[in-house]
């Protein structure tokens, strides 16, 4: 069931039983998967008011704190969040929410990228048909537009993946994976604190840890961030799925080279498949992304990059 058609449940069950604290709970919760965050803190009020010992409301109001743009509110959540950790250490989940945006909060974002990734992320336009029809329709799923998104990702198409991901987000307000690649997309148009907060909004929308450490891997691919690479190269020892593994592979390998794990790092280029299909090579160029040159053209940077992949996996 999508999250507007919950709210309106919720709100339809409250116009008959306005005093229940579980129900103004719930959809608390449910405005903020639709990204209300304001009328998600008022509905949590509202469960606190029938409810005022209620800890599960309390916490989720200081959370929604974090996501608000005043930073009376943000610093309100985030001193309450960890005098609740401290006083209830059994709560993992909770700690895990906390110590991820305290990670964020210490990041300095850099404002600037290296000539030679400047130079891959030029917006390629895009010259074929999507299927408007497809990513319009509210009963879409992510079996339905991830492809579209990944093509348009892949070749590099930003303007037109930009347009594509705001009705998307739009229409799947609870897709967590939509802010996350969104939040990928500004780092390309070099938005660097819109993306920080997209990178926010997706950590807070998580399903479960897992989820989350995937988002500050994806973070601390984009930002160069020794600790978010940690977190990422956990969150990718777990994979258990060829499948998976397989799609990670790059990942994997960038995060070992970062944290110095040579040993690892050669392990994980040496699985990645110089071949792949025809001239798509897009698994070595996701591993060596930083380490093209400028100015290469297709055919030179498939050499250059066979070459590469030689030096690495003697």
């Amino acid at each position: 069931m999508k999250t507007r058609e919950t709210i309106q449940i919720l709100e339809r069950q409250l116009d008959e039983a306005p005093h229940s604290p579980q129900l103004w709970e719930d959809l608390g919760d449910m405005y903020i998967q639709a990204e209300q965050v304001d009328k998600a803190i008022e509905a949590y009020e509202f469960a606190l008011a029938l409810e005022p010992e209620r800890e599960s409301a309390k916490c989720k109001k200081h959370i929604a704190y974090l996501a608000t743009q005043d930073p009376q509110k943000q610093q309100a959540g985030k001193a309450f969040l960890q005098k609740y950790c401290v006083e209830h250490p059994e709560d993992d989940e909770l700690q895990n929410i906390v110590d991820h945006f305290e990670l964020l909060d210490n990041v300095k974002i850099e404002t600037s990228l290296s000539q030679e990734i400047q130079e891959l992320e030029k917006d390629i336009p895009f010259e074929g048909e999507l299927d408007w029809e497809l990513i319009r329709d509210p009963q879409a799923t992510t079996t339905d537009y991830d492809p579209i998104i990944d093509a348009l990702w892949v070749h590099q198409h930003f303007s037109t993946l930009h347009e594509v991901i705001n009705v998307l987000i739009h229409l799947h307000p609870e897709d967590a994976n939509l802010f996350m690649m969104y939040g990928r997309l500004l780092m390309c148009r070099h938005e660097y604190d819109q993306a920080r907060r997209y990178f926010e909004k997706a950590l807070l929308k998580a399903d479960d840890d897992p989820q989350r450490d995937y988002y500050l891997g994806i973070f601390g691919y984009e930002f160069h961030i020794r600790q978010f690479y940690l977190e990422a190269f956990d969150y990718y020892c777990q994979i258990r799925t060829d499948e998976e593994r397989c799609e990670q592979l790059p990942y994997m390998a960038r995060c070992c080279l970062e944290l110095d794990y040579k040993p690892l790092y050669g392990y994980f280029i040496g699985q990645l498949d110089p071949a792949n299909n025809g001239d798509d090579y897009r698994n070595i160029i996701r591993a060596f992304h930083d380490c093209l040159p400028m100015n290469l053209s297709n055919t030179e940077v498939k050499e250059f990059l066979l070459k590469l992949f030689d030096r690495y996996n003697p």
